[in-house]
Formats: C-alpha cells, structure tokens, sequence
C-alpha cells in the first residue's frame, strides 16, 4: 500500500490556486476541439500550470493530460489532468463542472 499523502495535499492546494487564478472569472476564448467537444483558454491555462507545478515538485513523474500532452503514455508515476471536466458547462456558465 502506497501512501500519497504528500502528492494529495500537493496537488490539492494548486488545483485551488489554479481556479482561482485562472477560472474565478469564467470562460474566455471558448473553441471548439471537435465536433462535441470545447476547449477554453482557462483549461490550457489550468493544464499548463499544473504540469509546470508537479514537474518542478515531481521532476521523475510522467503527465498524461487531455489538452496538451494526450499523446503521453501512462507509464511509472503518471498524473492524469483534465483541466476541467465538463467545459461545455463552464463555457456556457452552467455550474456543473469539476
């Protein structure tokens, strides 16, 4: 049993930093990344922050994220970002994402 205490706390206290600074204000340069599917600026803002912060504090570990890096591999210690989960909701300022 693996304990994560350290990794939790972590990220945690950047993922409220992160929607703070980058979310708090809503959805700004809404695209569209696929036929169903949207993309903002705040989820490449949130991604490339998070993937800055864990690869400082983490410099061994692998990101596998959904904007920028989904060609990554999950192999070894892998962290897996979705910026925001439901950006269709986001951008469309309804308040039911995560």
């Amino acid at each position: 049993f693996m304990d994560f205490v350290k990794e939790l706390e972590f990220i945690t206290s950047h993922i409220r930093y992160a929607y703070d600074r980058f979310a708090a204000q809503g959805a700004k340069d809404v695209r569209q990344k696929s036929a169903f599917d949207l993309v903002t600026e705040v989820d490449v803002n949130i991604e490339r922050y998070l993937t800055e912060t864990i690869l400082a504090e983490f410099p061994g570990d692998h990101i596998h994220a959904e904007e920028l890096s989904n060609a990554q591999p999950v192999e070894e210690r892998t962290w897996v970002i979705d910026p925001i989960d439901g950006t269709v909701n986001f951008a469309h300022e309804i308040p039911l994402y995560g």
